[in-house]
């Protein structure tokens, strides 16, 4: 027997939410539902190239609201600021009020932010790759790079290796500084670490390896081993941090705030609740899920397979998935394209040069494009269904193949 009059909120205008909204929506216009996505802003932020912004480039700019034209999907422009699980109630600051929503099924797809409490003096002293603190790097850049002045980059990972190759290159008469608490590529193939050193030497980039930083002040970075680094502008690309509303709530959560999930993607605790993107995961504790775009869409995809399904009174299949490639950028003339097993760990394949550049532009092409074709097109956007939803999360050995 078909549910009827079922009310759907989603949480999160990111790329798992608006893309559960939308596949949601085209597989239930025939059926009583009432799909309702709130999110902060009415802006749809592609992060995967938030890097190009802070160096002055041009990005498309897309409005949910636009996104989600003709859809049936209602937009409500607001900040979630608790959740009510027993009650299936939402409460939402906009700029008419306080709001309390309700609902018969909630999808939480909040995303993630730059964790700045691992690293004293982030907050005040460094810049980050969220929005508005891209925004403001953006324009202080011209003018550091008149004077020849020093950028730090703190943080070796995919994030930390595109935004110091970007500002580097935009940005020649800059001193700019890469530091890890690591090795650069640690959590690459040999060939693809040795090609992303190469690059980094063609940009100038004096590399700092070992250098653990441990608190920033103004104008100085200080370092586990005791080095003091000037600077003039410092970017911290460290760790993600989620909401604290599913711990709030009562929701099962890992040692990150992180909502816990079976293999349907539900709630461990409330299993009227699915989750989508980087605010949940599947492992409770441990490497989990990586937080990416790619892991996103194909939760968000199965998230709304499997509302359609309870919707016609079916069980939901467990979610299937597996990691293929991860592609960077490094700069506009350089990028790579690490292929990877399905449980993300690195092969020696690897696709660089102007090949990665090609690689790394067609996939954001494919993500925003299948986004925007989900709205006529329910199953516009594919992904890798080679593992069951507990075998995704077995990745201690990264080993390579």
């Amino acid at each position: 027997m078909k549910t009827q009059n079922t009310k759907i909120l989603i949480l999160g205008g990111g790329f798992a939410g608006v893309m559960a909204a939308l596949r949601l929506a085209r597989k239930t216009n025939k059926h009583s539902v009432q799909i309702t996505l709130v999110s902060a802003a009415d802006q749809l932020v592609e992060r995967t190239r938030i890097h190009q912004l802070v160096v002055g480039q041009t990005l498309k700019t897309y409005r949910i609201s636009h996104l989600l034209r003709h859809s049936g999907v209602q937009f409500m422009q607001g900040v979630v600021t608790a959740l009510h699980p027993n009650q299936h109630t939402v409460t939402v600051q906009s700029a008419a009020g306080t709001n309390s929503l309700s609902y018969d099924k909630l999808v939480y797809a909040l995303g993630s932010f730059v964790d700045h409490s691992s690293l004293p003096g982030a907050a005040e002293h460094a810049f980050t790759l969220d929005l508005a603190s891209a925004q403001q790097l953006r324009q202080r850049l011209p003018e550091v790079a008149k004077r020849g002045g020093r950028v730090v980059v703190i943080g070796a990972g995919l994030t930390g290796l595109e935004v110091v190759s970007e500002v580097a290159e935009s940005y020649p008469s800059l001193q700019v500084s890469l530091l890890t608490g690591g090795t650069v590529g640690d959590d690459l193939s040999p060939k693809a670490a040795n090609y992303v050193r190469s690059v980094l030497q063609k940009l100038s980039i004096k590399l700092y390896e070992q250098h653990k930083a441990v608190k920033i002040e103004e104008s100085t970075l200080y370092c586990a081993n005791g080095e003091a680094m000037p600077f003039d502008l410092a970017v911290y690309c460290g760790g993600f941090a989620v909401s604290p509303l599913a711990q709030n709530a009562g929701i099962a959560v890992n040692s990150r705030r992180q909502m816990v999930l079976d293999e349907r993607l539900r709630s461990l605790s409330h299993p009227d609740i699915y989750g989508a993107g980087d605010a949940s995961t599947l492992a409770e504790d441990g490497i989990g899920l990586r937080m990416a775009c790619a892991t996103a869409l194909p939760m968000a995809c199965h998230v709304a397979d499997a509302l359609v399904a309870e919707i016609n009174g079916a069980t939901p299949t467990p979610f299937r998935f597996g990691y293929a490639a991860r592609c960077v950028s490094l700069g506009r003339k350089a990028g790579f394209l690490q292929f990877v097993d399905a449980q993300d760990r690195p092969k020696s394949s690897v696709l660089t040069g102007r090949l990665g550049v090609w690689a790394k532009e067609a996939i954001l092409q494919y993500v925003m494009r299948s986004i925007q074709l989900t709205r006529i097109w329910a199953n516009a956007y594919q992904w890798p269904h080679s593992l069951a939803a507990k075998e995704v999360t077995k990745r201690e050995n990264l080993q390579f193949t």
